[in-house]
């Protein structure tokens, strides 16, 4: 399957949200224009069981793939179909040999294996990945896990298994639920509902980014007053560069940041809206993306979903927060305890009820 192969316009790529199997097929995306960097990585998801021979090949442009933590359950990923050899041919670049001269993903030389599989394939794991670019120091591509748990909706924490966990915060009060040196990331929980209509404080509405001696990067990110997204103003444009998001107030410092890619000392900050459009009311759905070298994870602002009517979905606006890398030797806190990375503490506990 030879689908985007050669197209040089095509520089972003996005799989949907999937239950099926997924194969990408050989050749799929070569000579494609695909320019994925660590501000935005190609993420491919658990879903895809297979990535055949010569999928991405000279696609020299590419510079960050990360995987989506794949559960026991799903079927094991297999990289290319051959019977000798090793994987760069999926990646290969377009310079002979690939080597530490190659472009993006293209230098990576894979040591041989042993192949098994219904493909002649061997079931590789990122780390061998890791292993093969690690022998192109000086290229700036990498391969990583896309870490895939989560706080959503009202609100649960999701593992990369699919486990899901309810917990309580105190109401309005900004909580630490993350710390990994230099950073701490705090939540608070609120009711943007009127009590007739809803009881408890359900969703994220702000999370806070605190950097160990260095208050000035302090960032936040809280979502707007809900009653402006009920206007019937459906032909809003979604924010360019240099202008505010329309559903999440964003500063750094107390400085307010626009909608582009910030870079400051230990982070880099990118707010946009969702590339689908989708709308929360007359705004977009839009996504606060930090990253550091060791953290990465995205702020979305979403509707409450949980409601049949479209106006109380609005005014339940929240957050969701997608932790997409982390270092597990450096985590602590509430939600590495939830998602059983590290041992729950009886202060955590308290949080599996009502407060």
């Amino acid at each position: 399957m030879q689908g985007f192969c050669g197209i040089k316009s095509l520089k972003r790529l996005e799989f949907e949200e999937r239950s099926l199997p997924l194969s990408i097929g050989g050749s799929a995306f070569a000579s494609s224009g695909l320019n994925h960097d660590a501000e935005d990585p190609l993420i491919i998801p658990a879903t895809v069981f297979f990535i055949g021979d010569g999928a991405f090949q000279w696609t020299n442009d590419l510079k960050r793939l990360e995987f989506a933590t794949r559960s026991g359950l799903q079927t094991a990923l297999q990289i290319g179909t051959q019977t000798t050899g090793h994987f760069s041919h999926v990646f290969s670049s377009s310079e002979e040999g690939a080597g530490p001269e190659g472009k993006g993903l293209g230098c990576i030389q894979f040591p041989t294996f042993g192949y098994t599989g219904t493909y002649g394939g061997h079931t590789t794991t990122v780390a061998e990945l890791e292993a093969g670019l690690a022998l192109c120091p000086e290229s700036p591509a990498r391969i990583a896990y896309g870490v895939t748990y989560t706080s959503k909706g009202d609100p649960r924490t999701k593992t990369a298994d699919g486990t899901e966990t309810s917990f309580y915060l105190p109401e309005n009060k900004l909580m630490s639920v993350f710390e990994q040196p230099p950073f701490a990331i705090s939540y608070r929980v609120a009711n943007p509902l009127d009590a007739a209509h809803h009881a408890g404080a359900d969703w994220i509405t702000e999370v806070g980014v605190a950097v160990n001696g260095a208050p000035a990067n302090y960032v936040n990110i809280s979502i707007v007053n809900p009653d402006t997204l009920l206007q019937s103003n459906f032909t809003r444009e979604p924010p360019l560069v240099g202008a505010p998001l329309s559903t999440m107030r964003v500063s750094v410092g107390g400085k307010p940041l626009m909608a582009g890619v910030h870079t400051f000392p230990s982070m880099v900050i990118k707010t946009t809206f969702d590339p689908k459009k989708k709308r929360v009311g007359c705004g977009y759905v839009e996504h606060v993306d930090i990253t550091t070298a060791d953290l990465r994870f995205r702020v979305s602002s979403a509707r409450a979903k949980k409601f049949a009517e479209p106006e109380m979905q609005v005014k339940a606006l929240h957050l969701d927060v997608e932790f997409r890398h982390f270092d597990r030797a450096a985590m602590r806190g509430v939600l590495p305890e939830l998602w059983g990375l590290a041992p729950l503490s009886e202060a955590t506990s308290k949080l599996l009820s009502p407060q």
